[in-house]
């Protein structure tokens, strides 16, 4: 890969074995490149990383994580239009200079929600809230993914590291 992630080390931005002579869209659509290794370069392109909590990579999530191995979501509405429905795009669209339909990417306080359980508690407590309460995390994927308005963090799908808690004593 061209660049390695996160705290845990993953590589996740371009993967290795990408041919450079051939574009990257034809590598996928050849399936030469998975999904998620496309969307990753994606992300590396617009300058999105999984190091950045400002402009961190982000990909959709495709189950909403109810019904094992189904419930799949639709795809062709982004996380936040599900979540909020037309009417606050239109709000967002007439209050934005310049105009545009699209909210934040992904937020800060989403970036270390997902990262929690690996964030240290100052970082938590500086950017989440300040009195810590491990309760107000979600406590499974299901409850992140009613949680929040963003799309998902790359973690999810490729560093299982993101789901060991480095505050269990405390009850995260």
């Amino acid at each position: 890969a061209v660049e390695s992630g996160g705290e845990s080390g993953v590589i996740n931005t371009i993967p290795y074995g990408v041919d450079h002579r051939v574009s990257m869209t034809q590598q996928w659509v050849e399936g030469k490149l998975s999904n998620l290794d496309y969307l990753l370069a994606i992300n590396h392109a617009v300058g999105r990383t999984t190091m950045d909590s400002k402009f961190p990579a982000m990909v959709p999530w495709v189950s909403d994580l109810i019904v094992q191995n189904g419930g799949w979501r639709d795809l062709s509405q982004t996380k936040y239009r599900l979540r909020h429905g037309d009417a606050m795009l239109d709000l967002t669209y007439s209050n934005s200079v310049p105009r545009h339909h699209i909210a934040e990417s992904m937020s800060e306080l989403t970036y270390y929600m997902y990262e929690a359980r690996r964030s240290p508690l100052t970082t938590l407590r500086q950017v989440v809230r300040s009195n810590f309460v491990p309760a107000h995390y979600p406590s499974s994927m299901a409850r992140y993914y009613q949680w929040s308005p963003d799309e998902a963090t790359p973690a999810f799908y490729n560093d299982p590291a993101i789901f060991i808690s480095r505050h269990k004593a405390i009850g995260l």
